[in-house]
Parts: structure tokens; C-alpha cells; sequence
């Protein structure tokens, strides 16, 4: 009989350790789930990026063929032609930026390993399971013993 406790302490402990792994495990459901989270911040990201890929290429085929957009954009960076008049306006600021750039994504943060405390869980749990199964059959017994009597 202490055999058949033993297999079942340690199905039990099997079963009970890899439920366990499934969902909180290194490569269980919650790190799926931030997994899925940061393939979805990736992708975000690479459609923007081609957004202004593409407005770009709009902006640099307007300058290939329009020479008066050139002289415009010269102007705002500051070159002025022979015969243009300048204007200041005080208090207006600058401007900062002509053309808005993407952002980088940090490659995902490194977590800490949760093997090792779930090796330990694995192994306690059939040693617990054995034992609450050996407490049951004694009361068990004592109860059959008290009833006899």
C-alpha cells in the first residue's frame, strides 16, 4: 500500500508542479502574455516608423521637383537670397524641429529566473502530498478502529 502512495504523491506532485509551470513558469502564460504585449509595442512602432518613411520620401520628392519649396525650407534653416527682406517677431520661439523621427524601443527588459524556485515547489510537493495522504489513511484507520470497538 505504501507503494500506491508513493506513485500517487508523486503523480499528484507532477501534475500540481507543471500546472504551476503553465502558468507562472519562465515560459508559462504570463510570460506569454508580456511576450504578446511586446510584439504588439514592435509593431506599433514599425508603423509608425514607415508612416514617416513614407511622409519623407514625400517630403524629399517635393524637394527633387520643386525648387520654390527649396527656397522655403532654406529660409526656415537661416539662407536668405540677395533681394529677401527679413522679418523678426520677437517672442515668437523658433522652431524646433522640421521633421518628426521615430522612436527606438529598448529591447525587452531580462527577467529573473524562476526555475530554481520551482524546481524546489516540484520537488516539495509530492513529499507534502505523500504526507497529507499517510495523515488521511491514519485517521482513516482510527476511525474504523473507534467504530469497531
Amino acid at each position: 500500500m505504501r507503494f500506491w502512495r508513493i506513485v500517487l504523491s508523486l503523480y499528484l506532485g507532477i501534475v500540481v508542479g507543471f500546472a504551476l509551470l503553465f502558468t507562472l513558469g519562465d515560459a508559462g502564460l504570463s510570460e506569454y502574455r508580456e511576450l504578446r504585449s511586446y510584439k504588439q509595442s514592435l509593431e506599433d512602432n514599425i508603423a509608425e516608423l514607415e508612416q514617416i518613411h513614407w511622409h519623407l520620401q514625400e517630403e524629399l520628392r517635393s524637394l527633387a521637383t520643386d525648387p520654390e519649396k527649396v527656397r522655403l525650407l532654406a529660409r526656415e534653416l537661416g539662407y536668405y537670397g540677395r533681394d529677401d527682406g527679413i522679418v523678426r517677431v520677437e517672442g515668437r520661439p523658433p522652431r524646433s524641429s522640421f521633421y518628426r523621427v521615430g522612436r527606438i524601443l529598448e529591447g525587452m527588459p531580462a527577467r529573473k529566473s524562476s526555475g530554481v524556485r520551482f524546481k524546489v515547489i516540484g520537488l516539495m510537493v509530492p513529499v507534502v502530498f505523500y504526507l497529507l495522504i499517510s495523515m488521511i489513511r491514519r485517521w482513516h484507520r482510527r476511525g474504523h478502529k473507534a467504530g469497531s470497538s
